[in-house]
């Protein structure tokens, strides 16, 4: 079937902001809307392939024969697509999507790394490497001139003690960043 509008991962973050999705869910539904669409605004999964009983449409494949608020044709919309797509995650969880949810938690092709990259990138961070051998005072944030924030980690040695610690320490310099 005919893809329609094709929305990049930025787009589909910014889509769901858009929509009033809780921050925290951007990644999550950002890559649940690849592993169901591969970004395709009009894909339409008709049941025909695996003689199923669905007929689900959009980026985030709402199954019109269980849940008829829209018609087809607008749910090949994003906008409504994803309000949709809340409207379900609401009542169902993430029940509703359950193998893209298994795909997610397993980070199958490394989609959901994409979308938590794409994610950072559009908060002003970005996480490029660690360096090995430098002392945990000496890390540096360097701004880029697009704007992006560039932090250099210590890389942790094999004691486990220290592994946490520089993950902590990450995730603090993460959220200083965040601000």
């Amino acid at each position: 079937m005919a893809c329609g509008q094709k929305l990049s991962l930025a787009e589909i973050q910014a889509l769901l902001r858009q929509t009033g999705f809780a921050e925290n869910l951007i990644v999550k539904f950002s890559a649940l809307a690849l592993y169901e669409s591969s970004g395709c605004a009009g894909i339409i999964n008709d049941g025909s392939s695996t003689n199923s009983v669905e007929y689900s449409v959009g980026l985030w494949q709402i199954n019109t024969r269980v849940h008829k608020n829209y018609t087809v044709q607008q749910l090949t919309n994003p906008v409504i697509n994803a309000k949709e797509a809340l409207r379900i995650y609401k009542s169902q969880g993430f029940n509703a999507w359950f193998n893209s949810n298994k795909k997610y938690n397993a980070n199958y092709l490394g989609v959901r790394t994409q979308a938590e990259n794409v994610y950072n990138q559009s908060k002003g961070i970005n996480i490029i490497s660690t360096v090995p051998n430098t002392n945990v005072l000496n890390n540096t944030v360097i701004k880029e001139p697009n704007g992006l924030q560039v932090i250099d980690l210590p890389k942790p040695d094999n004691n486990k003690n220290d592994q946490y610690f520089y993950i902590g320490l990450g995730i603090l310099a993460i959220l200083a960043l965040r601000g």
